[in-house]
């Protein structure tokens, strides 16, 4: 009802109707009508100190974007398959390559250049993954950070967590083919210590591909500084 519309002596009738019914009983239940009993208070301290307060707590923010940036892995079947089918056949390869090295000084430097080059791959495959996941949402981050929802290392630590269990079981299916096909010591503790090496290097690899990603404005850029950046450490390595 638009009371503009109303001609004078219906807005008179509607106003009697009104007075009418705040002095009858119907009234007295609704609380909106209900006069106030003290004076109204124009300032409460837990509202105002809430009212001030931006955002959500970490532990929130952290919840949330894991949570966000684990649905959109899985919204990307394809991107999951083909990390899958390129682990496998890079584990492979290299098995194939380097197949049941002997354990003399020749198998020495053999295994030297099998662990120097699942080291690049791994971090290089993990930092192209890094890469590719930030610049879709470099829109809505700048704008959720605009409105100061969260901090930046808020998000990172989100992208790194919602990427681990990735970062793990990628070296996982990598050193169960790898492992025994080249064949490392045989022994529990010499694998699950490699299985860890790998792990954190790909973490590292990620994190340095979505620290690339952030400081150039497009992917092609932050493709090509990456090697430029790894390529000193190779040459030392």
């Amino acid at each position: 009802m638009n009371l503009l519309q109303l001609s004078p002596d219906e807005l008179e009738q509607l106003w009697t109707k009104w007075e009418k019914y705040l002095v009858s009983p119907e009234s007295f239940k609704n609380l909106s009508v209900k006069p106030l009993q003290s004076a109204a208070q124009l300032q409460h301290e837990d509202l105002d100190k809430r009212v001030g307060e931006k955002g959500s707590d970490f532990m929130t923010q952290l919840t949330q974007l894991t949570a966000r940036s684990l649905r959109q892995f899985i919204r990307d079947p394809g991107a999951l398959i083909g990390r899958i089918v390129q682990t496998i056949f890079f584990a492979v390869l290299v098995g194939l390559f380097f197949f049941g090295v002997d354990n003399n000084a020749q198998g020495v430097q053999d295994r030297a250049g099998v662990l120097f080059m699942v080291m690049i791959n791994n971090i290089f495959m993990a930092a192209m993954a890094g890469i590719s996941s930030f610049p879709p949402e470099r829109a809505v981050f700048l704008m959720e950070q605009s409105s100061e929802n969260y901090s930046a290392w808020t998000y990172s630590f989100a992208k790194t967590m919602a990427e681990l269990p990735f970062q793990i079981a990628f070296p996982i299916l990598f050193v169960c083919i790898m492992y025994f096909m080249v064949g490392f010591v045989q022994t529990v503790e010499a694998f699950f210590k490699m299985l860890l090496m790998i792990v954190l290097i790909g973490n590292l690899g990620y994190s340095f591909g979505l620290l690339t990603a952030s400081l150039f404005s497009t992917p092609e850029i932050s493709m090509a500084m990456v090697p430029l950046v790894m390529l000193p450490f190779m040459i030392v390595a």
